[in-house]
């Protein structure tokens, strides 16, 4: 018999929408796949009054004072901009809410700044933390005795989650459903939601290809789009520089010193970076290989292996391992 969990959302004025809403989805996806109630959803809060969020929608909610959690459940608490944040943080009583419902539940969470909840309730310390990335360095100045990643998607300490804001709490959400009831489920919640597999933790809030877009005020980035669409067909610097109407040489000068790598390195690596998302997805080395535009599965995988310093094959199953 599965095991059922209870996700409780501790939730407050003005807090995030999609920062619960999300993660919600992916629960009630995972309950269709698995074709049982593993996750009951409860929606809490301080004194069980209806809640409106930042989007204007009211939330009915139970309350929170009386609730008692247990190993099987799992404490999500949502983000704020920062007006509704800062009267959350002074609120003495919801913060020790948080610390008394956190004593007993088995996982405790933030999305977006909810981190900063936990911060204040001390739940953080000596621990491994993030956020979204424009607060990182508030978190870290104004706690410092948490270990904040920066750059990470979400992060997972012992019993406490957190994730770096908004779309991650997807991420996070779904990285618990594939701890509580294996791969399988967790990629049939994703696809059923149309959203990524559930990229790791460790993955930059950068992605490469934002980065590479935003370099030189953008200058490159309907070809860097483009390059990204098309990756699986054949693609040389002179075909590039033709679709800039730029000379090949001027454009190998220009786009290595906007984009800070060379065009075929670039390239290269926007197709590693592809190529480890569709194997985090639980693709086969030969669709990823012809995914990717390699013309055989040797020369991908020697590409792999001299770019991540590790075969596909063997980074799929530590990948899988994770389960």
């Amino acid at each position: 018999m599965t095991h059922k969990h209870r996700i409780v959302f501790l939730l407050y004025p003005e807090c995030e929408s999609l920062d619960f809403a999300g993660p919600a989805s992916v629960f009630h996806a995972a309950n269709g796949r698995a074709e049982e109630t593993i996750y009951t959803l409860q929606y809490v809060a301080l004194n069980g009054e209806d809640i409106t969020t930042n989007a204007g929608l009211t939330v009915r909610t139970k309350d929170a004072n009386s609730l008692r959690l247990g190993a099987r459940d799992t404490l999500i608490v949502p983000g704020a901009e920062s007006l509704a944040l800062s009267s959350e943080l002074k609120r003495r009583a919801s913060i020790d809410l948080i610390q008394r419902l956190a004593t007993n539940s088995g996982r405790v969470a933030s999305v977006c700044s909810g981190a900063f909840l936990l911060a204040e309730s001390g739940l953080l310390d000596n621990r491994r933390a993030t956020t979204h990335w424009e607060a990182t360095s508030d978190l870290k100045a104004s706690y410092p005795a948490i270990k904040v990643e920066p750059d990470a998607l979400y992060t997972v300490d012992d019993n406490i989650w957190t994730s770096a804001g908004v779309s991650t709490g997807i991420d996070m959400a779904l990285a618990m459903v594939k701890h509580d009831l294996g791969s399988e489920i967790m990629r049939g919640s994703a696809q059923r939601l149309v959203v990524h597999s559930q990229r790791a933790g460790s993955q930059s809030q950068f992605s490469t290809l934002l980065k590479a877009q935003a370099s030189g005020n953008g200058e490159f980035s309907d070809l860097i789009s483009w390059m990204n669409a098309n990756m699986r067909n054949r693609i040389n610097v002179a075909g590039l520089a033709q679709r800039c109407a730029m000379s090949e040489r001027n454009f190998h000068r220009k786009f290595t010193k906007v984009v800070g790598q060379t065009p075929a390195k670039f390239l290269d690596g926007l197709r590693m970076q592809h190529a480890k998302e569709l194997l985090d997805a639980g693709q086969m080395v030969k669709a990823v290989t012809i995914a990717v535009g390699y013309g055989s599965e040797s020369g991908f995988r020697n590409a792999f292996e001299a770019y991540f310093g590790l075969s596909p094959s063997v980074y799929g199953s530590l990948n899988n391992s994770l389960d």
